[in-house]
């Protein structure tokens, strides 16, 4: 039958995802499709899959129990110690990653550019700074960058820098 999850004595692959024409959605638009007959035979099918795919999992545990018991003491422990030193190695890897991190981060805020720590690259806090500072010469942003002018609306004190008391001194000494 074209539907059948594998063929008979074989057991479907856990990791295998069914093809275009095999999605849930289509299957049940077909089970819709067919007759009452079909439809129990669609759901001892199934059933059949399920009670396949528990019996592989049981399998599996028993192969690994019986090549187990034929290992020695010291090969269980050395297998017992190379999944714990992978282990070990992937949790260090990840600690390494949060330093590092961690380091971006401080040098990104130190430069006053906090909101651009991912694109700082470097493997020490120097290296990092050095170029926390070039990006920020590069964006023309942070705390090193000189206040920009108030460009918004609204009454302003007179401004020091001009050399006048602002536009009413200035028309009262035109007028004069």
């Amino acid at each position: 039958m074209a539907d059948d999850p594998a063929p008979s004595g074989a057991t479907p692959d856990p990791g295998a995802t069914p093809g275009p024409e095999h999605t849930p959605q289509d299957s049940q638009q077909h089970a819709d499709d067919l007759g009452e007959g079909g439809k129990r035979a669609l759901a001892e099918m199934r059933r059949q899959a399920r009670e396949a795919t528990q019996q592989r999992d049981e399998l599996a545990q028993r192969l690994k129990a019986i090549e187990d018991a034929d290992k020695s003491e010291l090969e269980r422990a050395q297998s017992t110690l190379s999944e714990h030193e992978l282990t070990i190695a992937a949790r260090d890897a990840r600690i390494a990653e949060l330093e590092h991190e961690a380091m971006a981060r401080t040098a990104a805020a130190d430069a006053g550019i906090s909101q651009h720590w991912q694109r700082l690259r470097g493997a020490t806090p120097e290296e990092l700074a050095a170029d926390a500072d070039a990006l920020v010469t590069e964006i023309g942003g942070g705390a090193q960058r000189a206040p920009s002018a108030d460009l918004g609306s609204g009454a302003r004190p007179p401004g020091s820098a001009t050399g006048h008391d602002g536009m009413n001194a200035l028309i009262r000494n035109r007028r004069r």
